[in-house]
């Protein structure tokens, strides 16, 4: 079976690629010009050079595949507006679905985020029957990936193609290329003060996640959505916990709510004077707040058992070491 995947040069699009070609499928990956493919090139995929905001090579692409996994996404947490993740994250999957009706593609994976299940107040973590509520929906990334899951569940019933939305929480592993996620490692690795905020996240090793995706292909349900998380961690054992793994000697500062939400507003108000930053009033309430989720419906539908995430953090700092001299070599 031939599959694309959008977003194949991302974090988590890399380990999707990797166990395709290890589960024997074919792969083509959907990537711009100037991305960086030397990773993809070692495993023998195709590639189709495009822009996902033109229709015209998301149509071309879907030509001959038999399922699409959407990866790709807008995750920049600099931007406050939905209009600025509406291109990326809501209209191009919007055009690839319809796209992949025409050419009658079996299934289409949708890649979502667990914060669309997020709610402030909850004595036990979230399950995918929770409604999203205050600060996660309004927060902008958060609401645009809510609009499209909404919409691709809406079109669904109507369709031939088997819908599959998967939801991971806050994935860690190699091939973090930006670093995204793994700008959490480096805050713990890189600085001899970390910062911990009041609240706590819900980890998941990103290769986990990706098996996932391989296996919804043959047990994912259609039309369901799938929470995938394993740990749920306050950030003051997430972080003084990485450091003790690493050996790394660190100090830590518990920053106080009020003054977190004082650093938010400030924040909020330069993002209305056109300076965007990440530090606005609702994603630092995020930051108050345990995020965690449940993710027994995934482990029994889709049969899945999870790494432990000091894995995920040894494997992301051998990537990194490995990666650095890489290019070291090249300069």
């Amino acid at each position: 079976m031939k599959v694309l995947v959008t977003g194949a040069t991302g974090l988590l699009g890399h380990h999707i690629v990797f166990q395709l070609v290890k589960s024997g499928y074919t792969v083509v990956c959907f990537v711009r010009k100037t991305s960086n493919i030397s990773y993809l090139k070692e495993l023998g995929v195709d590639f189709y050079f495009g822009d996902l905001l033109n229709s015209l090579d998301l149509y071309e692409s879907t030509k001959s595949v038999d399922i699409v996994i959407n990866a790709a996404a807008e995750t920049s947490p600099h931007f406050n507006r939905v209009r600025d993740y509406e291109q990326l994250n809501i209209d191009a999957p919007k055009i690839l679905y319809r796209c992949a009706e025409i050419h009658k593609v079996s299934r289409f994976i949708h890649v979502s985020s667990a914060a669309v299940f997020g709610q402030e107040h909850h004595e036990n973590p979230a399950t995918e029957q929770s409604s999203i509520s205050e600060p996660f929906k309004r927060i902008a990334y958060v609401k645009s990936k809510q609009i499209i899951q909404n919409w691709l569940l809406s079109q669904s019933p109507q369709s031939s193609i088997k819908l599959v939305i998967v939801n991971p929480s806050f994935m860690i592993g190699p091939y973090d290329l930006k670093p995204s996620s793994g700008a959490l490692l480096e805050m713990v690795i890189r600085n001899k003060l970390v910062v911990i905020p009041p609240g706590g996240k819900s980890f998941i090793h990103v290769g986990d996640v990706a098996k996932a995706i391989i296996a919804s292909i043959q047990y994912g349900k259609h039309q369901e959505c799938y929470l995938l998380t394993n740990h749920n961690l306050k950030f003051n054992e997430a972080l003084p916990g990485i450091a003790r793994q690493l050996g790394l000697r660190r100090r830590f500062f518990h920053i106080p709510k009020p003054l977190l939400l004082l650093a938010g507003f400030i924040g909020s108000c330069l993002s209305q004077l056109g300076i965007n930053n990440r530090l606005t009033y609702y994603n630092v309430k995020s930051l108050c707040l345990d995020n965690f989720y449940d993710s027994t419906k995934a482990q029994i539908e889709l049969k899945l058992t999870f790494s432990d995430l000091e894995k995920a953090v040894d494997e992301y700092v051998l990537w990194r070491d490995y990666d650095e001299n890489l290019t070291r070599k090249a300069s």
